[in-house]
C-alpha cells in the first residue's frame, strides 16, 4: 500500500510541471532517510532495500512521462524562471518602504506596480502576479514582524518535531520524522512559490499531529518510569 501511494503520489508530482516542487521532493525524502536513520529506528540495510524499491519505483514513472519531464526541463518556459528577477528585486524595493509592517495582507498585488523600477522588468509588458517567494512575500505583506512570526512558528514546529522523532516508540518517531521531512519541502518549495503555509489547510494538520506526539511521547515517558520493576532490579527512587 506504501509504495503504491508513493508511486500515485510521485504521478501526481510530475504532473503538476513544478520544478520547484521536484526539487523538494528529493529534499524531503533527503531529510526523511537522513533523521530515520540517525534515529536508529531504520538500519542501513533496511534503507539500502527501501531505496533500491523507491529508485526503481521513480525510474519506471519517470520513464513514463520521460517526454514531459524532458519538456519541462529542457523547453520553452516562456520567460518564466527569468520573469523571477523582477519579482524578487520588487519585492525588495517594497519591503525597503515598508519594512517594518509591510502594505497590509492582501495588498501586495494592488501596490506592487509602482515599485517596479528595474531594468528587467520593463521586458515584460506586465508583471501581474506577486513575487515567488513565501518569505520575501510575508514580509512586503507583514513587515520584518510577520517574517518574525513565520521564522518563529517553523522554528518551534521543527524543534517540537525533532524532541518526538528521538522518541522511542518507533511509530511515533517515524511519524514525527515523515512530517518533518514534508515541512523540509514545503518550506524549500516556498523560495519558489508565494504561498505561505497558512495557506494550506494541511499545515494546521500537521501541526496538530505535531503537538499530540509531542504529549503522546512524554505520556509513554512517564509511564515507562512508574513501570514495576522486574525481580532482582536495584532499588532506584522514582521521580515525582
Amino acid at each position: 500500500m506504501a509504495i503504491s501511494v508513493f508511486g500515485l503520489g510521485l504521478v501526481a508530482l510530475i504532473m503538476t510541471g513544478s520544478r520547484g516542487g521536484w526539487i523538494a521532493f528529493i529534499l524531503g525524502m533527503l531529510v526523511f532517510f537522513f533523521i530515520a536513520v540517525k534515529s536508529r529506528h531504520v538500519r542501513l540495510s533496511t534503507l539500502f532495500g527501501t531505496g533500491l524499491i523507491g529508485i526503481a519505483v521513480i525510474a519506471g514513472i519517470a520513464l513514463a512521462f520521460s517526454g514531459m519531464i524532458e519538456e519541462r526541463i529542457h523547453g520553452n518556459d516562456y520567460g518564466s524562471a527569468i520573469s523571477r528577477i523582477p519579482m524578487i528585486q520588487i519585492a525588495i524595493n517594497l519591503i525597503e518602504a515598508h519594512p517594518l509592517g509591510g502594505v497590509g495582507i492582501n495588498n501586495y498585488a494592488v501596490v506592487m506596480k509602482k515599485y517596479n523600477d528595474t531594468i528587467l522588468g520593463r521586458r515584460f509588458k506586465s508583471i501581474p502576479r506577486p513575487v515567488h517567494n513565501m518569505f520575501l512575500l510575508v514580509t512586503g505583506e507583514t513587515g520584518m514582524i510577520g517574517l518574525l512570526m513565520l521564522l518563529l512558528l517553523l522554528y518551534f514546529f521543527f524543534a517540537t518535531a525533532l524532541k518526538s522523532a528521538r522518541s522511542s516508540d518507533e511509530t511515533i518517531s517515524i511519524i514525527n520524522i515523515s512530517v518533518l521531512a514534508g515541512i523540509v519541502a514545503m518550506c524549500a518549495h516556498g523560495m519558489v512559490d508565494k504561498h505561505a503555509p497558512g495557506g494550506y489547510p494541511l499545515f494546521y494538520v500537521f501541526m496538530a499531529m505535531i503537538a499530540s506526539a509531542y504529549f503522546l511521547n512524554g505520556h509513554l515517558s512517564h509511564n515507562d518510569l512508574s513501570q514495576p520493576m522486574d525481580a532482582g532490579d536495584e532499588e532506584i527512587e522514582r521521580p515525582k
